[in-house]
């Protein structure tokens, strides 16, 4: 439908893509570089040649397309049950943690991402992104800049999304339990 989805977001010695031995593979994924970056392209001859050299690089190789996929089916699942604010909260504690950098006594996210981009993260229009980042920003959790994201405390955003959490699991038991 034309639409796009953020999956994932490397860092360096990242890789994105899907290996396969087969001849007439389709490859469903692409990726944009946001910073400046090297970005290599290796062949299925290559990859199977180092296999054969090197097969525990190929179990490495396996073991970290299981993680991402296990990661992504989690966050499926997680966007498909999960009020937008929630997502937003575990997206935000996710990512402070991969890319958080102390800047100046605060954190700040070390990727730039426009609100577009985190509301295809998020799995939501880029309204409904804007609105709820700026109502975590009213509440004192964020500082909102152009494509700049940054926390006083890291620990503060990951509580804060576990006391929620919990709530909303409290709220479900309360309901489950009503019916």
């Amino acid at each position: 439908e034309g639409k796009q989805t953020i999956v994932d977001i490397l860092g360096p010695c990242g890789w994105f893509g899907d290996f396969s031995f087969s001849e007439d593979a389709v490859h469903s994924v692409s990726a944009e570089v946001v910073t400046p970056a090297v970005v290599n392209h290796v062949s299925r001859r290559k990859i199977a040649e180092l296999a054969l050299r090197e097969p525990n690089l190929l179990v490495k190789m396996v073991e970290s397309r299981n993680a991402s996929l296990w990661e992504a089916r989690a966050r499926n699942a997680h966007l498909a049950h999960q009020p937008v604010r929630l997502r937003a909260l575990h997206l935000l504690a996710s990512l402070f943690d991969r890319y958080g950098q102390r800047v100046n006594g605060h954190w700040e996210l070390g990727i730039p991402l426009a609100r577009a981009e985190i509301a295809e993260m998020l799995g939501t229009t880029p309204e409904t992104a804007i609105r709820t980042l700026g109502q975590l920003q009213r509440e004192g959790h964020l500082q909102l800049g152009r494509r700049r994201i940054a926390v006083s405390d890291r620990k503060a955003l990951n509580d804060l999304t576990e006391r929620e959490t919990l709530g909303l699991l409290a709220a479900g038991d309360e309901e489950s339990v009503l019916e």
